[in-house]
């Protein structure tokens, strides 16, 4: 497969390790950046089953990431997509509020697949939810 799943060491290796948030790794990136970078993360899986990824929405705005957590997540979440509804396209939507952004998409992912993302941004100040085909990850705002 040319996707993995991330579990303990290597979940560490790609995001930095789970305990470590002091404030010396805390890195303010914006958000267009972050969905880039999670597009560019979910290619080679999306690529495999025929899934492209677009954004649209409002991108301005600045998130608060460490070891660039939610381009992983993101990314991974969008693979995981790809899995589960093969041969399609993919829309990101952003919005900007006063203390977060969000982004959605509409799709399902498996339980596992939402426990991974919520525990890579829920230490940041992050959410997700899925509800009737919908996802949304809320992210603290810089």
């Amino acid at each position: 497969a040319p996707f993995g799943v991330f579990f303990g060491e290597e979940l560490e290796r790609v995001t930095g390790p789970m305990h470590d948030l002091a404030p010396s790794k805390l890195r303010v990136v914006s958000l267009q950046e972050l969905l880039q970078s999670a597009i560019d993360f979910s290619r080679p899986v999306c690529s495999h089953y025929h899934v492209t990824v677009q954004s649209t929405g409002i991108t301005e705005g600045l998130v608060v990431d460490a070891y660039g957590r939610f381009s992983v997540a993101l990314g991974f979440l969008l693979g995981e997509c790809a899995k589960v509804e093969p041969d399609r396209d993919i829309t990101l939507d952003s919005f900007v509020e006063p203390l977060y952004a969000e982004i959605s998409l509409r799709g399902t992912v498996p339980v596992t697949a939402l426990h991974i993302v919520r525990t890579l941004i829920e230490p940041l100040g992050g959410e997700i939810q899925q509800d009737a085909g919908e996802i949304r990850l809320r992210l603290a705002k810089a």
